[in-house]
């Protein structure tokens, strides 16, 4: 199978994680990727995003440690703006799907996560159908990349850190950004964009590294 990446965010903890995907990137498929992220890699503070303009990405490694995987076909980067934190969230979601397509348009399905996702355990990730969904059944975060550093939770809405989704569905996640919907929480938005199509849970045991860490 031939499968889609679309990596978006900021790239806060993606060194540290990225050696871990290989508990859900199955060694039969071939991967491609599409990242739309920030010069900046960004760090998280009490939940709150921020940034230090001196930090600048190391593209080179960043492309360098994805082709471990598969292809890096495009990744796309720009400064942090002044528009609303999750109106950002969401272009980038966009830009990096619009990238896929543009590319491609027959992927047997698409991974969409965010750059900081741990995964402690080998997951084998359910096949969605061209119009599902399939969501993260438990919000998760750690310190470390480390099992005994995790910690979950539930939540209200639909996690947005990671998804596994057919092209139909990937195109309802990437529209989001044309919503006007940004002054709520993102799983709030991605529940709405969702309420009435055909999604489902499955546990990814997926945490994200960067909580409350620069």
């Amino acid at each position: 199978m031939r499968v889609a990446v679309q990596i978006s965010g900021f790239l806060r903890g993606f060194h540290q994680c990225l050696p871990f995907w290989s508990n859900f990137l199955d060694s039969s498929c071939s991967y491609d990727f599409f990242v739309s992220t920030y010069d900046v890699y960004g760090y998280n503070n009490k939940t709150m995003w921020d940034f230090d303009h001196e930090d600048k990405v190391d593209l080179d490694r960043v492309a360098n440690e994805l082709r471990e995987y598969g292809s890096l076909i495009d990744i796309q980067t720009r400064m942090p703006s002044d528009e609303p934190r999750y109106k950002q969230m969401f272009d980038r979601v966009s830009e990096a799907h619009q990238s896929c397509k543009d590319h491609f348009t027959d992927y047997s399905y698409i991974i969409r996560l965010r750059p900081d996702i741990f995964t402690p355990k080998k997951v084998t990730l359910v096949v969605p159908e061209n119009n599902e969904a399939i969501f993260p059944e438990r919000w998760g975060f750690c310190e470390e990349t480390t099992e005994e550093s995790c910690r979950w939770t539930g939540g209200f809405g639909l996690c947005d850190q990671m998804a596994v989704c057919g092209q139909d569905a990937m195109q309802t996640y990437a529209d989001i950004c044309n919503l006007d919907s940004h002054s709520q929480s993102p799983e709030a938005s991605i529940l709405n964009a969702f309420t009435g199509k055909l999604w489902s849970h499955q546990d990814f045991n997926q945490c994200v590294l960067s909580r409350n860490k620069k």
